[in-house]
């Protein structure tokens, strides 16, 4: 295989990696949860009202976890 079809076919595969993304963040704004990024090095979170935050929502942690920050 060549050096620009392997190149192709990795622009391909970004194409729908970055396509699914897209389609799951869309749900999860439909179904009201947040959405999990990696932004500068850090976890960030998209709300569905498309705030970002590094503060992990109240759905998202678990029961016999305090709430912090990433």
């Amino acid at each position: 295989m060549s050096q620009i079809e392997v190149t192709q076919q990795a622009m391909e595969m970004q194409k729908i990696a970055n396509e699914a993304a897209a389609n799951a963040r869309d749900e999860n704004r439909r179904l009201g949860l947040a959405s999990p990024l990696f932004l500068g090095g850090k976890i960030q979170f998209e709300l569905p009202d498309g705030t970002i935050t590094d503060q992990r929502p109240a759905n998202l942690i678990p029961q016999d976890e305090p709430a912090h920050s990433v």
